[in-house]
Parts: structure tokens; C-alpha cells; sequence
């Protein structure tokens, strides 16, 4: 398993990656302050996850690295059919977390609908290291907000790195509710940035239940970096069943609660 300062640099190589068409080996090591050595071996796990492709002297993104990457990046607003799938999602999802618990909410869009269905709750606690949700949730008087701190990553508006760590290593919860970027048979639970899934991973550690919510287009996809087992996850939200019968049948089979969100008539 990668440690924490090689997941720091394949988030930091394949930022830079996205932001190039292709660039030299040496121009990396210098952006990154490392050397040609361990560019280059970074390159190799990289390239076998499919991410990257690596030439003789220079390294760009594959086409399944930039299908991954860059929606995440994207500053388009979604269609409104599927932030009204998000929002139902969300409004679900608080049903499922009590008055006056201890929760902590990863980043993700999905996981800001649930911050925004939360105004109706009294007496939680909420910590989390999304920027969006922390300023989400200050708008509401009754819950009290605790943002972990941390070195800011814009590109996915969350607080990562050793005081975010800190933080979370001193503090329990009654509930983790993460979102993922991908959820799969065999790979379990991905997301997409390798440095969040410390924090995230902190959560779930921390957590007496672990609240996984997420829209079907999630089924069947492989991030970037592994976050949990299906066995890992207490309960499920998703708005649709996933379409692949031995997908349902592995999450039965690790015993998570499972509810589908599915939108009213009306609402479609």
C-alpha cells in the first residue's frame, strides 16, 4: 500500500498531468522537488492503474486517466435532472441521521445536498473537511460546525495534509457520511484524490457507522484510490438499484442496509 507521501505525489503528478498535454520527466522532478528516479517510478504504478501513459522522457494523461480526472475538476453546473437526483438524495439521507448525534461529512457534491437537508435537524454536531459544506453548514444556527483545518486543494474544495489528520485523529463520531467516486465488486469503494482518502479513511475509522451516498452512475466505476470494502459500509443511498444483478447481490452478501431513493413520479 502506497504511504502518505507517494499518495501526495501521484495527486500532485496527476494535477499537473491535467493541466498538460504531455511534459517532460525533468520538468516534473522540479516541479514536484523530487528526482527523475522516483518520477519515474511513480510513472510506473501510475501507468498500471491505466491512468497515465508513459513515453520515453515525457508522461501525459491516457484517455481513461482524462475521463477520470477532469469532470472532477469541471466547474459546470450538472443538468438540472441530475442535481434534482443529488438534492432527493440528500433530503433521504438526513432522514437516516438523528437529533443531537456526532457526525462528520466528507467532500463531494452529493454529501453538500446532504449538509443542505440537514437545516431541519437540532443538536448535531458536524465535522468535515469540504470547504462547500462547512460554509453550508454555518448557515444554520442550530448545528454546531467544526471545519478539521488543513492545507487547502482547490481543485477539489477540501482540507487535506497533517493538521487535517490531527484533527480527525482526536475526535469520534456516531456517523460518517462519505460519498465516493466509484463502487465496484471487487475494488470496493474509490474516489478520485489518493491524499483525501487519508482524511476519509480517518472518518471511517472514527465512526460507529459509515453512511455511504451515492447516485447509480457510481455503480461498476473504478476510481483512483481504494477507500473501503462494500463489508466496510453500514448503509447504502443510492436513487436507482445497480443495474448488474451480481453487484446487488455482493452488496446483500456483505450485509449492508440498503435503500433506494428513487425520486417521486411527480418530481420527474
Amino acid at each position: 500500500m502506497a504511504t502518505r507521501s507517494a499518495r501526495l505525489r501521484y495527486d500532485s503528478l496527476l494535477r499537473l498531468l491535467s493541466e498538460n498535454q504531455q511534459i517532460r520527466i525533468k520538468s516534473i522532478a522540479q516541479h514536484l522537488g523530487v528526482s527523475g528516479w522516483t518520477v519515474r517510478r511513480d510513472l510506473e504504478v501510475l501507468e498500471q492503474s491505466g491512468l497515465v501513459v508513459h513515453t520515453h522522457g515525457s508522461a501525459a494523461l491516457s484517455e481513461l486517466g482524462r475521463s477520470r480526472l477532469t469532470p472532477v475538476r469541471s466547474s459546470r453546473e450538472p443538468p438540472s435532472e441530475v442535481q434534482s437526483a443529488r438534492a432527493h438524495l440528500g433530503q433521504i439521507a438526513a432522514r437516516y441521521i438523528p437529533n443531537d448525534s456526532r457526525v462528520v461529512l466528507g467532500a463531494g457534491n452529493t454529501t453538500l445536498e446532504v449538509a443542505r437537508a440537514l437545516r431541519q435537524k437540532s443538536g448535531l454536531q458536524v465535522m468535515t473537511n469540504s470547504l462547500e459544506v462547512a460554509l453550508e453548514l454555518s448557515r444554520y444556527p442550530a448545528i454546531r460546525t467544526i471545519s478539521t483545518g488543513g492545507e487547502v486543494d482547490g481543485d477539489f474544495s477540501t482540507l487535506n495534509g497533517s493538521v487535517t489528520q490531527r484533527v480527525l485523529q482526536s475526535h469520534y463520531f456516531d456517523l460518517a457520511v462519505i460519498s465516493v467516486s466509484g463502487i465496484d465488486i471487487h475494488s470496493g469503494c474509490t474516489v478520485q484524490s489518493p491524499m483525501n482518502v487519508i482524511a476519509l479513511d480517518l472518518m471511517i475509522k472514527h465512526a460507529d457507522q459509515l453512511m455511504i451516498v451515492v447516485d447509480h452512475l457510481k455503480f461498476g466505476v473504478v476510481a483512483f484510490a481504494h477507500l473501503c470494502d462494500l463489508e466496510d459500509i453500514d448503509l447504502l443511498i443510492v436513487d436507482e438499484m445497480p443495474s448488474d444483478p451480481a453487484l446487488v447481490e455482493a452488496i446483500k452478501k456483505a450485509n449492508v442496509e440498503f435503500v433506494v431513493a428513487a425520486q417521486p413520479t411527480a418530481d420527474r
